[in-house]
Formats: structure tokens, sequence, C-alpha cells
């Protein structure tokens, strides 16, 4: 927030240059929370603010037909009020409207905030994918914020990476949802790790069904995703009635058509630990290969630290992964990775976790490896994931 104030707010009213602000992170973090909330607090601090929906092409565009029936039509040429006051407005009509309204020189104080922007205009395959700066006003003036997946967009203006919430404020989501205190709230704290959508999602899960923190933790760890399918019989009006098991799938299903190889890889994650994932980690896979057979996706992410560079890059790009500071290792959400965990059909489960136990026990060092102690210690979140597996299998 006072990372928002400081671009948006803190400016001064003479500035004629536009601020363009993506706020960006991964699904469920609270990215449309905080846009809600900086309106709210600010919304005397701007001329007039609009809420476009920037989920698909469409849904933009019929945004910007319900702005165009708020514009004063005062401030509009005769011709405008004419086509704008017609029984159906056309889609085009409305976004030149809107941004010729945008652009006039007295008119230099407004908020735009487009919600959503999660979708790569560059992947050719998605007839609703589309290139948001497109739909600015000409006039470099007034304030863009756009929410989205994609840090890539950060290009457009200042961009603010929205993280996990801390204890304090995630007891807070999880009471607000619950519609009480929790006894032993730290249980359900410590699994779903500051993520503010699994967070509402089980505090209103609690609060329908009266079960304790400690019961709901159980359910979380012996069947989860028959617990998440059940949490969705309670849609949540805030997060437009996304779920956990649906907020990630449009992120998921935009890597697969670019990538089967990266796709394949956020599978493969589900069966090792969630914290690190590093280059030698998947190479190993060479070694195997002589023993036994090894799927291609893998092999050619092995190939070389550039296919593999490529590979998580593009789970970068759309926030379901995130690099380790200090390190070329990366990392993804608890809660995301068990999501992970169940993207693979029954057939694809035993076959991926045959093959990252084979990883594992190939990235074992030796006692006379250099940096043994080190090596050791980074392997051993992945071999008791992988060791829970088995046992489970």
């Amino acid at each position: 927030m006072q990372a928002l104030e400081k671009l948006l707010v803190d400016t001064p009213l003479t500035t004629t240059r536009r601020s363009v602000v993506v706020v960006h992170g991964l699904g469920g973090i609270g990215k449309t929370q905080l846009a809600v909330e900086f309106a709210r607090r600010h919304q005397g601090q701007f001329s007039a603010i609009f809420w476009l929906d920037g989920s698909s092409e469409a849904s933009l565009k019929q945004s910007f037909v319900d702005m165009a029936q708020r514009l004063p039509r005062s401030e509009l040429t005769a011709d405008s009020v004419q086509k704008l006051s017609q029984a159906t407005v056309e889609a085009e009509v409305a976004v030149r409207e809107c941004q010729q309204w945008l652009s006039m020189p007295s008119n230099s104080r407004w908020l735009l905030i487009i919600d959503n922007v999660d979708r790569d205009h560059r992947d050719r395959d998605d007839s609703q994918a589309y290139d948001v700066k497109a739909y600015f006003p000409d006039a470099d003036q007034g304030s863009v914020l756009i929410t989205s997946r994609l840090a890539r967009l950060q290009r457009l203006g200042s961009g603010i990476k929205v993280g996990t919430v801390a204890a304090e404020q995630a007891r807070a989501i999880l009471e607000n949802s619950a519609g009480r205190e929790v006894e032993d709230a730290n249980i359900v704290l410590e699994l779903l790790h500051g993520l503010p959508l699994a967070l509402t999602q089980a505090g209103s899960y609690m609060r329908e069904t009266n079960v304790s923190a400690a019961t709901y933790a159980k359910h979380y760890n012996s069947t989860w995703g028959r617990l998440m399918k059940k949490q969705e019989r309670f849609p949540l009006e805030e997060y437009g009635d996304r779920s956990v098991l649906t907020t990630w799938t449009i992120s998921y299903e935009q890597v697969r058509k670019q990538s089967d190889e990266a796709a394949c890889l956020l599978k493969l994650w589900g069966f090792l630990d969630n914290g690190e994932v590093w280059y030698e980690l998947m190479a190993a896979c060479k070694d195997l290969a002589a023993k036994t057979d090894i799927p291609t996706w893998l092999l050619e992410i092995a190939e070389d630290e550039l296919e593999f560079g490529e590979a998580i890059g593009l789970l970068s790009r759309y926030s379901l992964v995130e690099g380790q500071e200090g390190t070329e290792s990366h990392s993804m959400h608890s809660v995301l990775h068990r999501w992970c965990g169940h993207l693979a059909d029954e057939e694809e489960q035993h076959e991926l976790g045959c093959l990252a136990v084979g990883l594992v026990a190939s990235n074992v060092p030796l006692k006379s490896d250099v940096e043994f102690w080190r090596k050791r210690k980074r392997i051993m979140a992945h071999g008791l994931q992988v060791s829970g597996w088995i046992v489970g299998a």
C-alpha cells in the first residue's frame, strides 16, 4: 500500500506524465484486494476512478461500454452524446469515446484500474489475449493501475510484487472469514503460508461447517483434493467466486500451450519439495537414461542450462514460481505446490513419482564430494518428500 501511495498519490498535482503501476504476483495473493482498498482509501484524491475487468478482451471491452455510460455528458461533444445514447453502444465506439474523454487536457487526475490482466498477448492461440497498452488513452496523463500474474507487464511502468502476508494479518484474514476467534489457528496458518485466497477459503469453510483448526488441518493433510472441492460449495464473492482449485488454471493452461516441457516440469515438481529446484537436480536424469526410460520432455529441459532456464522462465513469467535470492534455484508457494501434485492423472502420478525418486537418488552426494554437507542439506527436503510418496504409494 505504501509503495502504491508513493507512485500514485505522492506525486505533484501539476504532473502531466501518466503514472502506470503494475501490481503482480501469484494468483490468490491479494492483488485485486489491494487495488480495491487503495481505491477506497484514496477516492477523494482522484477526479474519477474506473474499474475495468481485464480477464479477457471481451470483458475489457464490455467494461468500457459500462464506463462510457458514466462519463459526464456536459464534458462530451454533441456527437459523442448521441453515439452513447443509442440503445446498444458498440464496444469499439465506447472504447474510443472513453479514450478521448481521458485525453482531455483539463482531465488529468483520473485513475483507471484494469484488473486481472492475466493473458499474454504473445500467445497467438488465445483469442481473448490482448495488448493492454492498446487500450491506454493517447494523452500522456492520468494514472493506470494494473493487476496481473504476468511479471513482464512491469515494462509498462513501475512494478510492485505482492508477496504473502505476515502471520498477524494471516490470522486476521482467517478469523474474519471464519466469523470467530480460531483456537489453535497456527496449525492452519502454517499450512497456508500467508496466501490470502487460501486463508479466506479455509475460514469460510470453517464457518460453514463449524470444524476446528485441528480438524481442518487433518483434512488438508490427508484428503487435500476432496477438501478443496468441498470448499468450492462456499463461493467467495470478493474473489469473483474463484477457488484454490481454479485460480491457477488459466496460468497453467497458457503455460501448457506454449511449452509442454514447462507444464510437465510443474507436474513433476508436485512430487518434489516446493522449497528449491535447480538445474543440476533435473540434469541428473541424463545419468538415469542408461538404466530406465526418461521422458523426452525432461531430457530436453536437462539438455543444458539454457533449456532449463527457458522452461523455468516461462513459469516465472506467470508468477507460478520465483527465484531464490542469491542462488540459481527457484521455489513455489506451498499451497500451489499441493495443487501441482494433483495436476497429473493416476497413470502420470506413478510415472512422475518414480521419476522424482530417481532424480533425488542421483543427487545424493558421496562423502568424498566437495561441499558434501551443503549438498546433503540441499537434497534433504526432496528426500523427505519422495520418501513420503513411496510410503503412500
